[in-house]
């Protein structure tokens, strides 16, 4: 949530304008109030994004006004300017509520570090219910895994582990469902209610992980204009979700490891340490153990994160699980889409149990939802479904990839792919169980290779340096 008109409430008039001051320079809107009982009106009548409020007041005090914006409306985020004397107070304010607060005196810094931690805590609640309502309304993992009878045993593992407070580290392919597992633990703990927060730890470069992970101070390096919260600490109580944690720079790793060890941390640039009282799930489609050996992940990291290990494995073990599968997703997007396709014949069926699945469920998910948007028929046959399995020849191709080399099955997977997701090689690395790295450098060798004939990518030359 973008802060853009704030309520400031303070009965001395100096304090009232030191604040508008202070947020008008910052670019924001002011409403003010002389006390609490004119804070309640203005806040009824201008419906401000954020209050600013004294605690000490006459009549109304800042604990009264608190109760009302919660009761009227309780999203609205209510910041407390307390005396040093008042501090405890305003402590106990805070658990009825309130989203944070400024202690007298305090400088213009401060004041937009304290706005700055609303927003991003705003922004942070939005998002984790977006993730509930997507964990519960869209692919509930025990109406999917249901269909799924092998994975039973996994599930129980899952909800035991949920109820401590154990670092789990959940392991399978790309596609398998390793984010929903994630979201699934956090849903069966006693954290269900606090934040649950994910970071992709292959999105990012070293220096911007590790200030999106702990945070950093103003100054702390170029560009950073204002405080900021890390993930850790935005996590507090909940659960963090280290995504694809094989793609964590060394230099992170150890830090990571004290985190997990001492439960505290400190911001970059930042000599205060903090506490940390979460969970932590780590996810990755690398094989870790193998990373240990090559000496690319940190032994001791890797044994702290595998605690209690959750292994997805991939779709082709489970050939028994997709005709329950298919029904479950036709089911599903037929009424989603308002489609007519009910049924796939058994040829279907029997091309499925033999296709690889390089996307695993992702893949089997996306490819059905598409077949019912295009409705071919109400029943799937084996023309409806063949073109859109990657790599999957058609019966009178399959000469061809008999007399293929791997190397070559593995291109023409590859460039299939980049064309089924419009030359996305972010999107591509995924279904294909790659780092963008590594798709990188197969298309630059394949480019290399034909130098003198068209363009790996199919379309125009694309940058595919990493």
């Amino acid at each position: 949530m973008m802060l853009e008109k704030i309520l400031i409430v303070d009965d001395e008039e100096v304090g009232r304008e030191y604040l508008r001051e202070i947020l008008s320079d910052a670019g924001l809107r002011t409403v003010v109030a002389r006390d609490g009982v004119e804070g309640r009106q203005r806040f009824d009548e201008e419906s401000p994004d954020a209050v600013v409020t004294d605690y000490r007041m006459p009549g109304c005090d800042g604990l009264e006004l608190l109760r009302h914006v919660k009761s009227r409306r309780p999203e609205t985020p209510v910041v407390l300017v307390s005396a040093h004397g008042e501090i405890a107070s305003a402590v106990s304010a805070m658990k009825e509520g309130a989203e944070d607060f400024l202690t007298k005196p305090f400088t213009p810094d401060d004041v937009r570090a304290a706005l700055a931690r609303v927003e991003e805590r705003s922004r942070l609640r939005a998002e984790n219910q977006h993730l509930r309502s997507e964990a519960r309304g869209g692919d509930d993992i025990d109406e999917v895994y249901r269909h799924s009878p092998m994975l039973a045993p996994l599930l129980e593992r899952a909800r035991r582990v949920a109820a401590t407070k154990a670092t789990v580290l959940i392991e399978g392919e790309t596609g398998t469902g390793k984010e929903l597992l994630a979201r699934y633990v956090h849903e069966k703990s006693d954290r269900r209610e606090a934040p649950y927060v994910r970071v992709n730890c292959a999105a990012l470069n070293p220096s911007l992980l590790e200030s999106e992970m702990f945070g950093h101070e103003r100054g702390a390096f170029t560009g950073a204009m204002q405080r900021r919260i890390g993930r850790f600490e935005l996590a507090d109580g909940g659960t963090i979700l280290l995504d694809e944690i094989g793609e964590m720079p060394m230099e992170l790793q150890a830090k990571l490891l004290r985190v997990l060890e001492e439960e505290e941390f400190e911001r970059v640039g930042g000599s205060r340490t903090r506490g940390a009282d979460l969970r932590v799930i780590a996810t990755t489609n690398r094989d870790l153990a193998m990373a240990v050996e090559e000496g690319t992940f940190r032994s001791d990291l890797y044994y702290r994160l595998n605690i209690v290990p959750l292994t997805l494995p991939a779709l082709r073990f489970r050939k028994k699980d997709i005709a329950a599968l298919v029904r479950f997703f036709l089911d599903r997007y037929r009424g989603e889409h308002g489609g007519r396709v009910r049924e796939a014949s058994d040829e279907v069926l029997d091309l499925f149990m033999t296709y690889a699945w390089p996307g695993n469920i992702r893949e089997l998910r996306n490819v059905i939802q598409r077949l019912v948007i295009l409705d071919p028929a109400e029943r799937l046959e084996e023309e409806h479904v063949r073109e859109w399995l990657l790599g999957c020849p058609a019966k009178s191709d399959l000469r061809h990839v008999v007399g293929m080399s791997l190397a070559e099955v593995e291109k023409e997977v590859i460039l299939r792919t980049l064309d089924e997701t419009d030359q996305n090689k972010t999107e591509a690395a995924k279904i294909l169980g790659l780092t963008a790295r590594t798709l990188f450098n197969k298309l630059r060798v394949y480019r290399q290779d034909e130098a003198s004939g068209p363009a790996v990518s199919r379309s125009d030359k694309e940058e595919t340096t990493a």
